[in-house]
């Protein structure tokens, strides 16, 4: 998925695309798969870096103690 897909709303329509088209797969061809196919539902919240993400959220003296517990 690109970026201007995502802000211009055409990936909710790409991912059911795909979904049908790994269901159909899966029905002509069951031994094929082993397991469930890939999860095509749309994520909601997309972090270009998780990580920094996950410090912003929490309070700084947390990240700092974290700071010299790795120094």
């Amino acid at each position: 998925m690109t970026p201007a897909q995502r802000h211009t709303g055409l990936d909710e329509a790409l991912l059911n695309q795909r979904k049908a088209l790994y269901e159909d797969a899966r029905r002509q061809n069951p031994r094929r798969w082993s397991q469930n196919t890939r999860n095509w539902n749309r994520v909601h919240t997309v972090h270009l870096n998780p990580d920094h993400a996950e410090t912003q959220n929490k309070p700084t003296q947390e990240i700092a103690n974290q700071a010299q517990i790795a120094a």
